[in-house]
């Protein structure tokens, strides 16, 4: 995890651990901030924690279901912009 206050923020979701960390590694040597989760239910948490200004998600990840993570993900934060990945 990295993290600053006055940077941009970004929360990775991404259940394939070797995506997730290349993602991280590319956010990290930008200077980007970002937090990490590896299923939709640690990224609630995580958006509960953090304030994120993005959010980077996978859409197929196993447990809950995409169109609900994107419900509950609304609700929660301040994200600004929400990306997701297809695969």
């Amino acid at each position: 995890m990295s993290t600053s206050n006055n940077m941009t923020k970004v929360l990775i979701v991404e259940d394939d651990k070797e995506l997730r960390e290349a993602l991280c590694t590319t956010l990290q040597l930008a200077g980007m901030a970002f937090v990490e989760a590896d299923c939709a239910e640690t990224a609630l948490i995580e958006l509960e924690r953090s304030k994120v200004d993005i959010v980077v998600s996978d859409v197929n990840m196993p447990g809950m279901d995409n169109s609900i993570w994107s419900s509950k993900a609304s609700g929660r934060g301040h994200a600004k912009w929400r990306v997701r990945l297809l695969g």
